[in-house]
């Protein structure tokens, strides 16, 4: 049913769950791999960003108390 739901307000919303949503990272000059601010997210890393914060919020707006209270703290829809 959610598969439904998160396919009919967008398509990417489902591959998001499916595929995950990591974060953009860069590589510093001494060579060490860090997190992207999203200031600096290219058109496509925005994008993928957004799609997986309205997959979160379907997900928060459609569970009942018990399932938000198990799954609030992960940060990417994957997780949960």
């Amino acid at each position: 049913m959610m598969q439904i739901f998160l396919e009919y307000i967008d398509n990417e919303l489902w591959d998001i769950i499916e595929s995950g949503s990591t974060h953009p990272t860069k590589i510093s000059l001494d060579g060490e791999v860090y997190l992207k601010p999203i200031s600096e997210y290219d058109d496509k890393e925005k994008k993928r960003y957004d799609y997986n914060a309205n997959a979160m919020i379907a997900f928060f707006y459609t569970l009942n108390h018990v399932e938000f209270t198990r799954v609030k703290n992960y940060k990417i829809v994957f997780e949960i």
